[in-house]
């Protein structure tokens, strides 16, 4: 007889007698919890969730330590010009030579005879800054340089004939400046003024001449009268 077992009982491959299966029963009562078995092997990494929001700003931190100075940079454009500043105080007279000027007007009319060649006489001396004037007649500078000569008077004739005047600025014995004038009666002005280069020690003085009798006199107030020189630049 063949051997029961019992699997072939759901195969009919036996030839004994197999029990007849019933229906199943109901289930049991749960049984206790057994012993917790051993973690199983971890599974595969799931996919990355979605980004979430982004936590608040954190603190900030301590400044790091200074880099190395850059390259230097390129020129900017220039600035348009500021205002001007105030004046700034007046310096120091510089050192040169002595200043040269004088001013003198004729002191008392002085009387003329006709067709005789005088020096004008300019006795009131006004000022002589490097005493170069005799005080009368001459100016002799004391250094060379350009200066501003300036004759300025009146003629009043004793007649009432026409006649003529002629009135020269000499230096020694040259001729720099000249007024002539012709067709006069009556009262003439003389005016004489030039620039001139000086030497040391030249003499300059102011001749006159008429065909008439008369004086030699200053001009009429407010008018300027007189004998005048000054070296350019004033002092250097």
């Amino acid at each position: 007889m063949t051997k029961h077992d019992k699997d072939c009982c759901f195969t009919f491959e036996c030839d004994c007698p197999c029990p007849i299966v019933g229906p199943t029963g109901p289930t049991g009562p749960t049984g206790a919890r057994g012993a917790t078995g051993s973690t199983g092997a971890t599974g595969s990494t799931g996919a990355t969730g979605s980004t979430g929001a982004t936590g608040s700003t954190g603190a900030t931190g301590s400044t790091g330590a200074t880099g190395s100075t850059g390259a230097t940079g390129s020129t900017g454009a220039t600035g348009s010009t500021g205002a001007t500043g105030s004046t700034g105080a007046t310096g120091p007279t510089g050192s040169g030579g002595v200043a040269s000027a004088f001013r003198a007007s004729i002191l008392a009319d002085q009387s003329y005879t006709a067709d005789t060649g005088v020096t004008v006489v300019f006795a009131n001396v006004s000022f002589d800054l490097n005493d170069e004037y005799n005080g009368s007649t001459a100016f002799t500078p004391a250094q060379a340089g350009i200066y501003q000569i300036n004759v300025h008077f009146s003629f009043s004739s004793l007649t009432t004939e026409v006649y003529l005047l002629n009135s020269d600025i000499f230096v020694n014995t040259n001729v720099i400046a000249n007024d002539f004038q012709d067709n006069l009666q009556g009262n003439a002005t003389v005016t004489l003024s030039t620039i001139y280069a000086l030497n040391a020690g030249d003499t300059v003085s102011v001749t006159f001449f008429a065909t008439t009798d008369g004086n030699i006199t200053n001009l009429a107030p407010p008018q300027s009268s007189g004998f005048s020189a000054a070296r350019f630049p004033f002092s250097t």
